[in-house]
């Protein structure tokens, strides 16, 4: 279901996207809605990431956030060579291991 949404752009964004819309034959609309799905798929997932090393979410709940699957935003993390392993995993984890010695 489509919800009409009004904004008003600057006359530079304007121009940008009727050059857009000519060189790939398509709508202002179409090419509206397709920058806005980028942007905000790349805006969740920021949001996600920082969320996720902030220690407020967990990794699921970060993909949630993304509209990824688990999988998916764990290879985006991976991607963007971000780093969700800290120092304190690491103790917990030896401590682990020292217990099964």
């Amino acid at each position: 279901m489509s919800i009409p949404f009004t904004t008003r752009l600057p006359s530079s964004l304007a121009k940008s996207i009727e050059f857009l819309a000519k060189i790939k034959k398509s709508d202002k609309s179409t090419i509206l809605r397709q920058l806005i799905e980028r942007g905000l798929k790349e805006e969740l997932t920021l949001v996600a990431i920082e969320l996720l090393q902030k220690g407020e979410v967990t990794l699921w709940k970060a993909a949630e956030i993304a509209n990824m699957s688990l999988w998916d935003f764990m290879e985006e993390i991976k991607k963007r060579k971000i780093i969700i392993y800290d120092q304190e995993d690491l103790e917990n984890d030896l401590d682990v291991l020292r217990r099964f010695r």
